[in-house]
């Protein structure tokens, strides 16, 4: 019993210390403040955001050129480089992913709810250089969704539409943007050629369509997710989640949802991407409101 009682107090110590090690998916937006920026009359139609430390990455969707643009957000707008994915096409592009070494593009957008050519390009970082204009080859991961059976014209009345992207743990991870169901499932993609099936790894209950998903790998062995999106309605949300980094399911442990503010104030809210461990930005396509045009745009969100 005396040793009992003299290891109770280190296994109490330990406990505390282990409860400390798991961050808060709790972000308190009134303890952020942000700053809103236009962004170049070449992305109006912005989807898919990264960061690199230096500069924002970005393109425009669906019909736009095989282009992904660098670009910072001090004024004036303007692109710094463009990057020409030389083999691919841009059927519907949604996202962008970054690896060590790989940057991915999402070609995932399904509207319609009846693509059979869904795929993600992916090329190496250090393919792009410096120079201003520059082309790459790309290689490409291809899938299918196996519980789609019915593949007919259902716009915007299906649970196929893809626009969430991240890459973690030598995998390609995908989230459903939903438009029948109030929730997101999680799937995931395996660095392989071929076409592959996408494997579904979770479900979660959401009050928001995805468009747009980032990851951050913390130092103390866990990983934040964020997800933002909007409603039919035009509510824009955010999902933050925080999970073990050495794990593939991402709402298992603390998920927190908070609504950033709504579209008319916005914009379509389309790309999201960390900045640091507690900072993130958003971008939104032009669009036309009620009080007139709100312009392309990235809005960064800084804890005070």
């Amino acid at each position: 019993m005396k040793t009992i009682l003299r290891l109770f107090p280190l296994i109490l110590g330990f406990a505390l210390i282990t409860s400390c090690a798991l961050p808060s998916a709790v972000m308190q937006l009134d303890n952020y403040e942000n700053e809103h920026y236009v962004i170049s009359q070449q992305i109006d139609e912005i989807s898919g955001l990264e960061w690199d430390g230096k500069y924002f990455y970005g393109f425009n969707d669906s019909g736009g050129k095989p282009e992904i643009y660098t670009f910072t957000k001090q004024a004036p707008a303007s692109i710094h480089q463009t990057i020409k994915l030389a083999n691919a096409t841009n059927i519907d592009w949604e996202e962008m992913a970054v690896s060590d070494t790989f940057y991915f593009v999402g070609d995932t957008g399904n509207n319609l709810g009846n693509r059979r050519d869904l795929k993600v390009y992916y090329f190496p970082k250090d393919a792009i250089g410096t120079q201003r204009n520059v082309s790459v080859q790309v290689d490409t991961l291809q899938y299918f969704y196996p519980e789609q059976e019915d593949f007919s014209v259902r716009n915007m009345q299906h649970d196929f539409d893809m626009e969430a992207m991240v890459y973690h743990n030598n995998r390609v991870h995908l989230f459903t943007k939903e438009w029948q169901s109030s929730r997101t499932r999680h799937f995931h993609l395996d660095m392989v050629k071929g076409i592959q099936p996408a494997w579904m790894n979770e479900q979660y209950p959401i009050p928001f369509m995805v468009t747009g998903a980032d990851i951050r790998h913390l130092r103390n062995k866990w990983s934040r997710l964020l997800l933002v999106g909007y409603t039919r309605t035009g509510e824009v949300y955010l999902l933050s989640s925080v999970f073990p980094t050495n794990q593939n399911k991402m709402f298992q442990h603390d998920v927190n949802i908070q609504q950033l503010g709504h579209a008319e104030q916005l914009g379509q809210v389309e790309g999201v991407t960390w900045i640091s461990d507690t900072d993130f930005c958003i971008s939104a396509e032009r669009m036309n409101s009620q009080d007139g045009v709100i312009e392309q745009n990235i809005r960064c969100y800084k804890k005070k």
